[in-house]
């Protein structure tokens, strides 16, 4: 099955579980993560070899 996400937001409690399912379920891989200065959150970009979502890292 071929599917596009253009962009999900996902607010999770485990962070390292959720990304193992998604990869498991969907074959997604993270490409970059931006980690909040204070900790207060972590954002993590996930895309397949199908993404064109940007995958470089931006400047924080």
């Amino acid at each position: 099955m071929q599917f596009k996400m253009i962009h999900e937001n996902y607010n999770v409690a485990d962070l390292a579980k959720s990304m193992a399912f998604y990869e498991e379920a969907l074959g997604l891989k993270e490409t970059r993560r931006k980690e909040a200065a204070d900790g207060s959150f972590i954002i993590v970009y996930m895309a397949n070899e199908n993404s064109d979502f940007p995958t470089l890292p931006q400047k924080t």
